[in-house]
């Protein structure tokens, strides 16, 4: 059995609703209260009776006298028929949405007065409360991304990092690389040139030296000549 604080024990509604709660034999007054307080005049079995068929545990709340289970019951019945899930009170199956789709004389809009016509509908307090609470329900807004999508959408965004980080690095080495080659290639181009300038001075120094040799040849071969002919003149 559940264990009950003095706190639980004490009276939970506060005067003012005590008092406005009279004119409907002590409950908020909608659908949920009123056919549980019919059940409850005859002790808990019905209320568990409820639990069961909304699959909440007879336990639940069993420390408490029958009025404050019947009003915690009735807290948790009207949170799940307020989020659109059906509820079972007797046998009778009760489904927001499925209600309003069937019965509801009108367009459900998202303004005040209409939430409020749905809520008086519906049987249920006509608050800003329950207007607030039909609002999420007809007009929910979109829901965040799940953690399933946060962690696809991470594991995508690091794939698609890890992927371009992988090309700047390819990117990067082929420049290297590119660029290795094109030095190689203006190395090899400035020794090409520089051996080809040094073949053509060898080339004309080599010119230069045969013409003077042939030069020296000549002057040789034309003082042998000379000195014949003097000698020639001589012997005559």
């Amino acid at each position: 059995m559940t264990e009950v604080t003095e706190a639980e024990k004490k009276d939970v509604v506060p005067s003012q609703y005590r008092d406005k709660y009279k004119e409907t034999g002590g409950t908020c007054g909608d659908f949920i209260a009123i056919n549980l307080q019919k059940i409850s005049k005859d002790g808990v079995e019905g209320l568990n009776t409820v639990k069961a068929d909304n699959g909440i545990e007879a336990e639940r709340w069993a420390g408490f006298n029958p009025g404050m289970q019947r009003m915690n019951l009735a807290n948790v019945l009207r949170g799940s028929y307020l989020k659109g899930e059906t509820i079972v009170i007797l046998g009778k199956h009760y489904n927001a949405v499925d209600q309003v789709e069937a019965d509801f004389n009108g367009t459900v809009a998202e303004d005040d007065n209409t939430l409020l016509r749905v809520a008086s509908f519906l049987e249920l307090q006509a608050n800003p409360r329950t207007v607030s609470a039909l609002r999420g329900l007809f007009f929910p807004k979109p829901k965040g991304p799940s953690a399933e999508d946060r962690a696809k959408a991470k594991a995508e965004k690091d794939e698609a990092a890890a992927k371009l980080k992988a090309e700047k690095a390819e990117a990067a080495a082929k420049a290297k690389a590119e660029k290795a080659e094109a030095k190689a290639e203006e190395k090899a181009k400035a020794k090409l040139a520089r051996d080809e300038a040094k073949a053509e001075r060898d080339r004309v120094k080599a010119e230069e030296k045969a013409k003077k040799a042939e030069e020296a040849a000549k002057a040789k071969a034309a003082a042998a000549a000379a000195k014949a002919e003097q000698a020639a003149k001589s012997a005559e």
